[in-house]
């Protein structure tokens, strides 16, 4: 029997040490997806910053609309609004992955390995831990995005067998239980921290490509109707990937429009 954290709305409200993620904030035992509800709640006005989280998603997906698996009650699923410039809209998936790649490194051992699989991809030791998903819109009078992130915190993908092979979770690297509260609010301090603060872009650049477990490998990409095959050869400042084709051509490939298998 796992030990419980004290993952109540209460206790997440009076933790969350933020300027603005999650004040505003709606607490789900059960959903079909945070994502959804999300979507609901930018129509009804939602001010930034509104962070819906669920204990579990009956329908939680992925990037691609892929399935997330999605047990109750041992790991994170949220979905965060915002309301950005056009300047900051294009570089959330970097700010969010390195933000997230950050915390988890914090609550593992030295030894572990955290990396992100371009784009939206965390890993430890090559075995997926959290995804991000994210969802813009460019509009006349505001910008809205918002971030889905689903993190394997407690559970044990090891136990499933479609995932066992390919992913893992913070308890199955640590063989201990993590406090969600306090794994939420770090995320939010350090994501909101990127978001809020316009830090060096360079820096946050340079930060998120050390990150990276990709880069230099060959790589199939569906881009649209396309299929290329080639070597991921760096990213831009934006996110987008850069690679470099087998006839030597080079193919600029936004994150938010590809699928990739090594």
């Amino acid at each position: 029997m796992m030990p419980q954290d004290n993952f109540k709305e209460h206790t997440i409200r009076q933790a969350l040490s933020t300027n603005v993620f999650g004040h505003s904030l709606v607490f789900l035992d059960s959903t079909i997806s945070t994502m959804t509800e999300a979507r609901e709640l930018v129509s009804n006005s939602a001010p930034e910053g509104t962070l819906v989280i669920a204990e579990e998603q009956t329908s939680g997906k992925g990037r691609f609309d892929r399935n997330w698996i999605s047990p109750h009650g041992v790991n994170l699923y949220i979905s965060l609004i915002l309301r950005p410039s056009t300047e900051v809209l294009v570089k959330l998936g970097i700010i969010t992955s390195l933000a997230l790649a950050r915390v988890i490194d914090n609550f593992l051992p030295a030894n572990n390995n955290v990396s992100i699989k371009w784009p939206n991809d965390l890993r430890i030791n090559k075995k997926k831990v959290a995804g991000i998903l994210i969802e813009n819109h460019i509009g006349d009078h505001q910008n809205y995005s918002i971030i889905g992130v689903g993190i394997n915190v407690n559970s044990q993908p090891i136990k499933i067998p479609s995932i066992s092979a390919i992913a893992t979770s913070v308890f199955q690297e640590t063989n201990n239980v993590t406090n969600r509260v306090d794994l939420l609010n770090s995320f939010m301090k350090e994501l909101e921290n990127l978001y809020l603060n316009g830090l060096n872009v360079d820096s946050i650049n340079r930060e998120w490509k050390m990150y990276l477990d990709n880069i230099g490998d060959n790589i199939t990409v569906r881009w649209g109707d396309h299929t290329y095959v080639g070597v991921a050869e760096d990213v831009d400042t934006n996110g987008s990937l850069i690679l470099r084709l087998q006839n030597g051509d080079i193919r600029t490939l936004p994150a938010g429009e590809v699928t990739l298998t090594v």
